[in-house]
């Protein structure tokens, strides 16, 4: 990951074609947009801060800098995770909200 890399851009597509109801309304062409969702987009963007961060901290700087960043996004429930070469953000939110009734 460079510091100049951007989050994925958002593809999108138009489809000419015309699709007619059994009722007879037809509707002309079809637009496609698949993007990243917002909660993503703050992931991948809070995740390539923290990993630029870590490369400049001694490894014995790096086990208080992953307490401090799970203390202050525990609020959004995202749980950082820092290992040999590499950061991940996990989304606690996203589990409990399929898991939990």
């Amino acid at each position: 990951m460079s510091r100049s890399e951007k989050p994925p851009e958002p593809a999108s597509g138009y489809l000419d074609a015309s699709f007619t109801h059994k009722e007879g309304v037809r509707a002309y062409g079809a637009r496609f947009d698949a993007g990243v969702a917002p909660r993503y987009g703050r992931m991948w963007y809070l995740a390539w801060c923290a990993y630029f961060q870590t490369l400049n901290l001694g490894q014995e700087e790096i086990p208080a800098f992953e307490n401090e960043l799970n203390d202050n996004y525990a609020c959004e429930y995202l749980y950082f995770e820092i290992r040999q070469g590499g950061l991940t953000v996990y989304d606690d939110y996203a589990g409990r909200a399929i898991a939990e009734k």
